[in-house]
C-alpha cells in the first residue's frame, strides 16, 4: 500500500486533500506521515549515494555527540555540494549548520562553547529558519532563503566531508579538507541491564557473562555474551517448551518476524 502511495505521491495527496483528516493511528494517517516524513538512521562514517530527496522538505539532523581523546571538532553530516547543499560541523568549539542556495551561503552557529557531551539538533524549517539546539535548548539561529527548490546532487555523508570544492567547508569558508570528525557520534543512550543468569538453570547460567565462558574461542558463546546473554535464555525456553509440551514464547511465526525485520 505504501509503495503504491509513494509511486503515485501527488495523486494520493490530492485525493487525501479532498477528504476529511484520517483518524489517529489509522492506515490513512500512517500513509500520509510516510509521504511527508522520511527518517534515516545514519551510520557512522557512512556515505549514502542514493541520498534522501529533500526538495520542498524541512530537514532535521539529530544525534548525541561526545568528546573523544582529542578536542571535539569536525564534520558531522551533510548533503549536496557547491551548487546547493547543507552540512553540520563543529569548529572552534562551536556547532555550525551551513546551507548553500542559489550561489549564497547561509549559516547558524551556536553562541557558546559546546559541552564535552550533548544532544544536538539542527533544523531547516519551512520558513527558511536555521535552528540549532543543544541538549534541548536553542543555542543558535540563522536564516536561509527557503527550503531547497531542486534536487541536491552528491551523496549524503557522515563524519567525513568531501574535501573538495563541493564540501560544506568550502562554501562555508571554514575548512578545505575532509575535516573528519574527532569525537563520538551516535543516536543512542547507554543503559545498564541487570544480570539475568538467576533465571536460568545452573548448567547454562554462566554463559550469560563473557568472563565466565569456558571456551572463549567458541563463536556461539561469544555472540551469546555480546548480545546481553540472550542466547542461553533462548536455548532454555526452546528446550523447556519441548519437554513441557507447550508452545515456545518465541515460536516459528515470531522468529520469522524478527528475522525478516533484520534482513
Amino acid at each position: 500500500m505504501f509503495a503504491a502511495a509513494a509511486t503515485h505521491r501527488e495523486g494520493f495527496l490530492a485525493a487525501a486533500a479532498k477528504n476529511s483528516a484520517p483518524a489517529a493511528g489509522s492506515l490513512g494517517e500512517q500513509l500520509l506521515k510516510g509521504l511527508s516524513q522520511e527518517i534515516y538512521a545514519l551510520q557512522r562514517r557512512a556515505t549514502m549515494v542514493q541520498a534522501p530527496a529533500v526538495t520542498g522538505k524541512e530537514i532535521i539532523l539529530k544525534g548525541r555527540v561526545a568528546k573523544g581523546r582529542r578536542d571535539l571538532e569536525g564534520f558531522i553530516a551533510g548533503q549536496g555540494g557547491q551548487e546547493a547543499g547543507y552540512g553540520v560541523y563543529v569548529n572552534g568549539g562551536k556547532l555550525t549548520m551551513a546551507l548553500r542556495q542559489a550561489g549564497k551561503t547561509y549559516t547558524a552557529t551556536t553562541t557558546r562553547l559546546l559541552p564535552e557531551k550533548f544532544d544536538l539538533e539542527a533544523r531547516l524549517l519551512a520558513n527558511g529558519d536555521l535552528v540549532l539546539s543543544v541538549d534541548g535548548q536553542e543555542a543558535g539561529r540563522g536564516k536561509a532563503s527557503a527550503l531547497f527548490a531542486k534536487t541536491l546532487t552528491g551523496p549524503l555523508r557522515v563524519q567525513r566531508d568531501l574535501g573538495d570544492e563541493n564540501g560544506t567547508g568550502a562554501y562555508a569558508g571554514a575548512y578545505t579538507n575532509a575535516f573528519e570528525f574527532a569525537g563520538n557520534l551516535g543516536n543512542h543512550r547507554r543503559v545498564n541491564v541487570p544480570d539475568t543468569d538467576a533465571l536460568l538453570i545452573d548448567e547454562i547460567s554462566h554463559f550469560t557473562k563473557r568472563e565466565k565462558i569456558d571456551d572463549p574461542n567458541h563463536v556461539s558463546f561469544l555472540r551469546g555474551a555480546v548480545l546481553g546473554g540472550s542466547h542461553p535464555h533462548l536455548v532454555q525456553e526452546f528446550v523447556a517448551a519441548i519437554v513441557e509440551g507447550r508452545k515456545s514464547a518465541v515460536d516459528a511465526d515470531l522468529a520469522a518476524n524478527y528475522t525478516c525485520a533484520g534482513i
